[in-house]
């Protein structure tokens, strides 16, 4: 998605892309602190400060950061979401920036934002709650973020809604039924360069 090419943006035009790398930390901090925020209502201090250091060196995550990748830059947004979303109609507006900006840097979230939209909207009809309301706002502010990238998506390829052309090759990997695949998605570059995965390709054709 557009999302983190966006971000990258500024530390391009000003010839410092490796400064971005550093940014991972202040993701990564930020990310803490709406997790803290997220766990004092419900968890005790002891357990509280465990939580937040297996969060500190969940390796999956600290392992991204000196990368100029998403992860980082998605957990914080996810939770940052998750935070504002569960403060009530005042942080509304809030949350469903954080919503829209979390589907346009990884795009599979956009997709999820379809199907809970409809089941959003069809609780919405048999039962007017008004937390159903507010989660309802949330969604539609962030639906509607996402419209421009959207436009400029169904202006290339002629499809609504359409998020990305890597849905097959993700969808690809993950049911791969040869030994030693786990799930893992390859980049083309690494399949170009190891034999067996491009004999394997290869053999596709």
């Amino acid at each position: 998605g557009p999302g983190y090419p966006l971000l990258l943006m500024p530390f391009v035009q000003a010839a410092c892309v490796n400064a971005a790398r550093y940014a991972n930390a202040f993701w990564h901090a930020g990310m803490l602190a709406y997790a803290w925020a997220l766990l004092r209502p419900y968890v005790r201090m002891p357990w509280r400060v465990l939580a937040l250091l297996a969060l500190y060196f969940y390796q999956p995550l600290t392992s991204h950061l000196p990368l100029l990748y998403t992860e980082v830059v998605c957990c914080f947004l996810l939770l940052g979401f998750a935070y504002h979303a569960q403060r009530g109609r005042r942080q509304t507006l809030i949350a469903g920036l954080y919503l829209g900006l979390l589907c346009l840097t990884k795009v599979i979230f956009g997709v999820a934002l379809r199907v809970w939209g409809v089941i959003l909207a069809g609780l919405w009809c048999y039962r007017r709650a008004f937390a159903l309301k507010a989660q309802l706002q949330i969604t539609l502010l962030a639906a509607l973020l996402c419209v421009p990238y959207l436009t400029y998506t169904y202006r290339l390829t002629g499809r609504w809604l359409y998020w990305s052309s890597a849905a097959g090759n993700n969808f690809y990997w993950l049911t791969s039924p040869y030994p030693e695949e786990s799930g893992d998605w390859y980049h083309q570059g690494w399949v170009r360069n190891d034999p067996i995965l491009r004999g394997t390709i290869a053999g596709l054709e």
